[in-house]
């Protein structure tokens, strides 16, 4: 399991410590001064805990990675984000005036509640890379050849 950056920084004492504290009736303003942590961080690992009715629980006899699994911000989520077929975005791509914000859009209108333009552009360039495709879109299509043609006037007097 990957721990939440702010949990690594944190570390596991300290937040079983800021629960301790809690669960003896000080204020969050008290735990944070003598945690030494700030009073929202405080106030958030006792939303999650309140959020999963872990407040009365002892947490001392826990392991580090049952309490960070106790306390995970996205353990409560239930809802599952579709993803695009990547397969089908890359063969789209090679089709002239087709774009990733166009894809993107016939996604979202697809599945409402789908990834973000930006998470989806991630997602993509992820998947290309793990599939070992390096090439760009772009390549495929033949540039145009320009000849410019320098007129130069020359006065005759």
């Amino acid at each position: 399991m990957r721990k939440s950056r702010r949990t690594e920084v944190l570390g596991m004492v300290k937040v079983k410590e800021i629960l301790r504290l809690h669960g003896m009736n000080l204020s969050q303003s008290q735990i944070s001064r003598s945690v030494n942590v700030s009073r929202s961080t405080v106030q958030d690992y006792i939303s999650r805990a309140s959020m999963r009715g872990l407040l009365k629980e002892d947490f001392s006899n826990f392991s580090d990675d049952e309490v960070l699994e106790l306390l995970d911000k996205k353990r409560g989520r239930t809802t599952s984000v579709p993803e695009p077929d990547y397969s089908h975005i890359s063969r789209e791509l090679t089709k002239r005036g087709v774009t990733l914000q166009l894809l993107w859009e016939e996604y979202i209108r697809d599945h409402r509640d789908g990834l973000s333009y930006s998470r989806f552009c991630h997602r993509y360039r992820d998947w290309r890379k793990a599939t070992r495709l390096s090439y760009s879109p772009f390549e495929s299509h033949q540039l145009l050849d320009i000849n410019m043609v320098d007129l130069q006037f020359v006065r005759s007097e």
